[in-house]
């Protein structure tokens, strides 16, 4: 084997590893507890408790509204933006139009520790506020959350949710549990979408 080539699977067995501890530190991440009502392969039906979030809405496409988001809601929770103390990171990013053509909202959940009277006072333009308990369903893939990828499962989940008799009470939402250093195949993605009941 040559030098470079050496090098080069140097390279990748570096890579792939810090790829594969970041995802296994992800995974220790907190995530909002949900029970779940009913299960059919990569769909369910859950049931959330009230959740606390810090919250943007921006305009733009939607890869470009949850890249800025994310930013300007880790500049919050990482008190690069306040004084005051760090909040701790949880998972997943929540994205939704935010009501008008080009409108996102980008929303961070808080932990569960963390009430809405006791955190920090966020940056002009960062909302904190409460999604109410709530039932939803779901649609989990893999991948890296495309756009196309997007449509394709909130058109299965619509399917899904046909076929099961439950009826969409809100907007469909994005749900991203990993960073873009986790390869595509490891993320963890979601379409969800409240429904009555």
């Amino acid at each position: 084997m040559t030098r470079t080539k050496m090098a080069l699977a140097g390279a990748a067995t570096a890579l792939i590893g810090g790829a594969a501890a970041y995802y296994l530190h992800e995974r220790n991440t907190e995530r909002p507890d949900y029970d779940t009502l009913r299960e059919e392969g990569r769909f369910s039906l859950r049931a959330y408790p009230e959740l606390t979030t810090a919250s943007v809405v921006l305009t733009g496409t939607r890869d470009k509204a949850l890249r800025r988001g994310f930013q300007r809601l880790a500049d919050y929770i990482f008190a690069r933006d306040r004084a005051g103390e760090e909040i701790a990171m949880t998972a997943p990013v929540l994205q939704e139009e935010g009501g008008s053509p080009e409108t996102w909202r980008v929303r961070f959940v808080m932990p569960k520790d963390r009430a809405a009277d006791g955190l920090p006072t966020p940056a002009t333009g960062v909302a904190i506020d409460t999604i109410p308990a709530r039932r939803v369903t779901a649609v989990r893939f893999a991948g890296s959350g495309k756009s196309a990828d997007l449509r394709r499962n909130e058109d299965a989940l619509r399917r899904w949710m046909e076929k099961e008799g439950l009826q969409p009470v809100g907007r469909f939402e994005y749900a991203f549990y990993n960073s873009p250093f986790v390869p595509p195949f490891l993320r963890r993605n979601e379409v969800i979408v409240p429904v009555a009941g």
